[in-house]
């Protein structure tokens, strides 16, 4: 789970998109739990 967290988080830091904040929405909370 960590390696698809880390993935989202470049992802979504590379592209920085507004609607990828609403898709990393559910990842943000993963990561956080870890």
């Amino acid at each position: 789970m960590v390696e698809m967290a880390l993935l989202h988080n470049v992802l979504y830091r590379h592209l920085g998109e507004v609607p990828l904040v609403q898709m990393g929405s559910p990842p943000a909370l993963g990561q956080a739990q870890v």
